[in-house]
Formats: structure tokens, C-alpha cells, sequence
């Protein structure tokens, strides 16, 4: 069987998720009360939310017909970037990696480094160097997207190597770090990825795999699926798209570039399926509009939005909630915007600077004067004695203040009393920065976070509650990788305090669903939601398609070149989703697609590409609306003070 003949083209007259289903029951004896066994096959989709919704549609269809789903196995081709029975025991932890890569620079002599450092280096600090590490790593895991270290690449793309002694000097680093990871007895992930394409191994419990919908996999990905159909593996390709499309979609479903690339998308009704917006808010708000002249026909359940840019997902969070339609935004959550971390934040800084900038952060943080008013503190007096201090004395930083309290030296008439509260919890502050001193890292923001979250209520099991419970669970395990690279690389304090923050910056929480009704999607998600009116915000340039022509290190020539994703190819695939969407939605259910005009900040936005893409005859009607103005009031605020002057005051001499 060649690779063509695993091909099936399932049409596009209706969402890929339906046309998936009806294949895989296709010939299923699911007699009444017999569940729907899917037991042996291994179904592939382009993403985690995709294998969400197939798991719901075939719940659904078995519902319909009294029966139970039995099991549906879905993965994403990454799955095959594991190796499924090593132990993770070898896996090098984020912190040690990052730990590793700064040692190696910071030891390096950046002179032996001129390619990549032309220029000279004003700090060879640590941060410097765990910044300069995570970029090199970064890196490395992009290059690995198509099959390739950073030391193959002079080879690999002899012809479009314009700084040869840039790659040499990377891969000269990279040789560091493989032999610094080996001599520590672990394996380098990147590498191990690689390997695994090249040999990938099928669970003996599957005899079948289906690549359903899966218009753009890495080619990384694409060459473990093309080794697993070589070894004789049984693989069938779904692809969303009529038959007589066949001619333009390669041997794996993938989206010929050459002919997508420049294929016109068919939106009928133009002005009215294109819709402008000055901002994110007007965006949000023109979406609520949209979904509220909906036809009675469709309910919450048949309404899906989109969210490219994702800028205006937290106005439509707002906009329809406040309508009764909660929303769920599966987008994970850095930590670093928790409170929690900004706390965290602020204990380190102080740890690390002393500064009385640091100390003030700290005490102002919320969860710290909960803490203080727990033991028995007035907010308010707490914060009034601050700021009368540091204007009577100006603190040159926290050692200058614990000094005052000790030898009682104060300003001001009954000093003593009014500046209790601050001594208090300074003495408590340096009682936590002292364990640190002590006990190290891990052992002081445990004792420091026990103490000011100790005396905190739990309410309920509400969305906040999860969210810092999760976050709570990333700072462990970022404290635990710590201090295995403490021990490991005999790091100093203030190296532990700064890979700690690096690396706890990196963690990010997936929010609890609860009870939304609506979800807000990324692009690559939204072909899978089979609602009939589908709203699709931020169709702006960089958005749809994205762009990476900003990438210092590959260009998109040079992407061209070593086979990795090039503007071409994501412009490809997304005409073809796009083209894919339209197609798939019949009345009462249509496509709509918001344009941008500004960003958040005011910058001005070009509409996608993909809007243009028509027959001439088309498209001088479609420039002058997409670049029309828009009668939306425009918000210039007058300029304001902040407070009001009192013409009467007088300057007390």
C-alpha cells in the first residue's frame, strides 16, 4: 500500500470532528446496549483540545443511541517524540538545564566567541548568562523541530550560511553543554527526541493508527509517522477536504504550499461575514453583538469564538459573562502574573539586594499584610509608619532599618509607639530572610510562604482557590529542581535565587473549566469546534497567519533551507483552514470574522493577508472596506490630574 492509498478525504460539508466520528463508527456492530469499543487504534490529532472534542462527539453519538463509549485513544504526533519505556529518572530538570548552560557561559572567554558575540559583553553576570542559555536552548528545541542539532546546520544549509561562524560558535556550545549533561549522567532531551523519530516504537496494544485532521505536524513529527507506515504499521490519513482536492494535498494530508499558497478563499456576503473594530474591547464588544442577532435556531451550545490574538479574549471574558455566558479560556496562565509570584518576587530581591525598594514591595504585598494583620497589626498603622519612617529617614536599605529598631533610634514625637507596627514585621521579615541564609533556598520560601499563607482561609473550591493551588504546585516543583542543581553544580546563593525566579517564570497553570459555556479558542483549535455560528476576533497580520520573521537566529530563508515552517507554509495552512471552516458551515450557521484596527497600547493593525486572497474581480471591493473607516466613536480622553489643587494652600516655611 503506498502513502497515497492511506489517504481518505472526508468532504468538508460539515465540521471535521462530525466527518471523523461517522469514520471511525463506519462499520461498528453497535448493537442496542453493546458500548462503542475503539479498543487497538491509536487516533493522532493536531492538538490536546482536538482529542477533547472527538472523546465529546462520539459521547454524544453514542448517547443519541443508548450505548456507552468504551475507549477512544487520542495523542498528538508527539507522542511519538517519547520513548515509552525509558525512565524519567535520566530526564535533565529545567533548573539543572538552565544551571548547566550558565555555568558554561559564565566560564566561557567570550574573545574564543566572536561570532556569536561580535560585540562585547557589558556584564558577564549570571542573569546574563541564564537569559543567554535559555536563548540558546530555545533555539536548539526549534532546530530539533526539523531533525537537526545546532552543530548539523553549517552542513545542512551550506548554501544559505551568511554567518558560518555564528553556527560554529553555537554548536561549539552546544558540545559544552552534551558533554557537561553526559559527565552528570543525563540525557539531553533534544537529542532524545530526535533519536525517537528515527525509531519510533508503537504500543503493542494498538494495530491501528488514524492521522485524523492533522494539516501541519513538525517535520520531526512527520518523519516518526513515516517510519512507523515503513516498519508496516497499519495508517490511514483523514483529511478534511473534498476528494477532488485530492491533487493538492500531499502523500500525508498536509496542505500542498505551492498550491495553497496563493488559492483564493470563497467568503460569500463579504461585508457582512467581515466585520471591523477599532480595539480589542470593540472587538469584544461586536462579537456579543453578533451573537445576539443570532437566529433563534442556535443556543450558547452552537456558538464557538476565536481568539488568534489573544488580546481580546479577557473583554469577551467580561463582555459575556456579564450576559449570563461564562467563558473558558484553555490558554495556560504564566505564573509569573499570580500574585503569588510577585511575592515570591519581592522576598527574593530582597534577599538578594537588601534594598529598602525590595522591603517596601514586600510589605505591600496583599497576602503579606493579611499575614501581619492575623498577628494582631493594623494595616493602617502598619502602613502609615512606613511611609512616616521613610520620609523622617530616609532608609538607605532593610539593614538600615533593622540598625534603627535596634538601637531604638527614631525621629519624631512618640516615635517609639508609632513605629511598633513597622519594627514587628521588619523583625518578622528578617526572621524569614534568615532561615533562607540558613537553610537555603528551598527550605526558607517554604518556612516564608507558611507563615504568611498560614492563617489564610480556603473558600470554597473556587476557581482562585484551584488556580493557587496550581501555582502553589509549580513553585514545588521548581524549589525541588533547585535545589538538585544547587547540589549538583555547588551553585551560590544568589545563582539558586536567580535560576529559582528564571525558572519559575517559565511554569505556566491551565485554568479550571467550571461551568463555562462558551470557549474562547486558538487558531489551530477552532477547526475542530463544530458550532454553527463561529466568530472568529484578531483576523489581523501576525495573528492569522503568525508571524516569526523577527527570529534573530533563523530567518525564514534560513527556515526554507533546513526544512522547518516558513511564512509560505503557515500562510498555506492557514488559507486552508480557513478555506476549510467556510466550507463547513451551512445556514443558520455561518462564519464571521472581526478585523482589528489598533492593538490594545493604540498601534495600528493590517488585516490578515487571507482577507485579500480573491479573484481581481474582488478585490478592490474587499481593500476598500477592509481599509474603511469605521464608525465607531473613538475614545480620546481629555487629559486629567490624578488630584485636585487647592489654589489656597500655603508653603509652611
Amino acid at each position: 500500500m503506498t502513502s497515497k492509498d492511506r489517504r481518505v478525504f472526508l468532504g468538508w460539508d460539515r465540521p471535521v470532528v462530525s466527518g471523523v466520528v461517522d469514520y471511525l463508527v463506519t462499520d461498528r456492530d453497535v448493537g442496542e446496549g453493546m458500548p462503542l469499543d475503539l479498543e487497538g487504534i491509536l487516533i493522532v490529532l493536531p492538538t490536546r483540545q482536538a482529542g477533547r472534542r472527538l472523546r465529546e462527539a462520539l459521547t454524544c453519538w453514542c448517547g443519541e443511541r443508548g450505548t456507552a463509549l468504551l475507549s477512544a485513544h487520542t495523542v498528538t504526533p508527539a507522542f511519538f517524540l517519547r520513548d515509552q519505556e525509558r525512565s524519567a529518572l535520566n530526564e535533565v530538570s529545567g533548573a539543572l538545564s538552565k544551571a548547566i548552560w550558565a555555568r558554561i557561559l559564565m566560564n566561557a572567554d567570550l574573545g574564543d566567541y566572536c561570532g556569536l558575540f561580535p560585540a562585547e559583553v557589558r556584564e558577564q553576570s549570571y542573569t546574563w548568562a541564564i537569559k543567554t542559555g535559555d536563548m540558546l536552548e530555545r533555539l536548539r528545541r526549534t532546530l530539533s523541530d526539523a531533525g537537526h542539532k545546532a552543530a548539523d546546520i553549517p552542513t545542512v544549509a551550506d548554501t544559505e550560511m551568511e554567518e558560518l561562524e555564528r553556527w560554529e560558535d553555537i554548536g561549539r556550545l552546544e558540545e559544552l553543554y552534551l558533554q557537561e549533561l553526559a559527565s552528570l549522567g543525563y540525557a539531553d532531551s533534544v537529542s532524545e527526541k530526535i533519536r525517537n523519530a528515527n525509531a519510533p516504537e508503537l504500543p503493542e496494544e494498538f494495530t491501528r493508527v488514524v492521522v485524523a485532521g492533522v494539516p501541519a505536524p513538525t517535520p520531526l513529527m512527520l518523519k516518526a509517522l513515516q517510519v512507523l507506515a515503513g516498519n508496516g504499521a497499519e495508517m490511514e490519513i483523514l483529511v478534511h477536504a473534498p476528494e477532488e482536492l485530492s491533487d493538492i494535498f500531499d502523500d500525508w494530508g498536509q496542505p500542498l504550499t505551492s498550491a495553497w499558497v496563493s488559492a483564493n478563499i470563497d467568503i460569500p456576503e463579504f461585508e457582512n461575514r467581515v466585520r471591523l473594530a477599532a480595539n480589542p474591547e470593540m472587538q469584544a464588544k461586536l462579537a456579543c453583538q453578533v451573537i445576539a442577532e443570532a437566529p433563534d435556531a442556535i443556543g450558547p451550545n452552537d456558538i464557538a469564538l476565536g481568539v488568534p490574538d489573544h488580546s481580546v479574549a479577557p473583554f469577551l471574558a467580561t463582555f459575556l459573562g456579564a450576559k449570563g455566558l461564562p467563558t473558558y479560556d484553555p490558554a495556560e496562565k504564566p505564573v509569573s502574573s499570580h500574585a503569588l509570584y510577585r511575592l515570591i518576587e519581592a522576598f527574593c530581591d530582597l534577599v538578594r539586594t537588601r534594598s529598602y525598594d525590595a522591603f517596601s514591595r514586600l510589605l505591600r504585598h496583599p497576602e503579606v499584610l493579611s499575614c501581619f494583620v492575623s498577628g494582631g497589626l493594623s494595616v493602617a498603622k502598619l502602613l502609615t509608619a512606613m511611609d512616616k519612617f521613610q520620609n523622617l529617614h530616609l532608609p538607605l536599605g532593610f539593614q538600615d532599618i533593622e540598625n534603627r529598631f535596634e538601637a531604638k533610634e527614631y525621629k519624631g514625637p512618640g516615635s517609639a509607639k508609632l513605629f511598633a507596627p513597622l519594627g514587628k514585621a521588619a523583625a518578622s521579615v528578617q526572621g524569614w530572610i534568615a532561615r533562607l541564609d540558613e537553610a537555603g533556598l528551598e527550605h526558607g520560601v517554604r518556612d516564608m510562604l507558611k507563615e504568611v499563607y498560614g492563617s489564610r482561609k480556603v473558600i470554597g473550591d473556587s476557581p482562585k482557590e484551584k488556580e493557587l493551588e496550581a501555582v502553589v504546585a509549580a513553585v514545588d516543583l521548581v524549589l525541588r529542581e533547585c535545589s538538585e542543581a544547587t547540589e549538583k553544580l555547588d551553585l551560590e546563593s544568589s545563582e539558586t535565587l536567580d535560576l529559582f525566579l528564571r525558572r519559575l517564570a517559565d511554569e505556566g497553570c491551565a485554568p479550571e473549566r467550571e461551568n463555562a459555556v462558551i470557549d474562547l479558542e486558538g487558531w489551530l483549535e477552532l477547526p475542530w469546534n463544530s458550532a454553527a455560528l463561529l466568530v472568529i476576533t484578531g483576523m489581523n497580520e501576525g495573528s492569522v497567519p503568525d508571524s516569526r520573521l523577527g527570529d534573530v537566529f533563523v530567518p525564514d530563508t534560513l527556515r526554507r533551507a533546513i526544512n522547518l515552517p516558513s511564512d509560505e507554509t503557515r500562510m498555506a495552512r492557514d488559507v486552508y483552514l480557513l478555506a476549510s471552516m467556510l466550507a463547513s458551515r451551512k445556514d443558520p450557521g455561518k462564519v464571521i470574522l472581526l478585523v482589528g484596527k489598533q492593538s490594545a497600547v493604540g498601534d495600528p493593525l493590517k488585516p490578515s493577508r487571507l482577507l485579500f486572497r480573491c479573484d481581481d474581480s474582488e478585490l478592490l471591493a474587499r481593500t476598500e472596506h477592509l481599509l474603511g473607516g469605521i464608525d465607531e466613536p473613538q475614545r480620546n480622553f481629555p487629559f486629567e490630574r490624578s488630584f485636585l489643587l487647592d489654589p489656597t494652600a500655603s508653603v509652611q516655611g
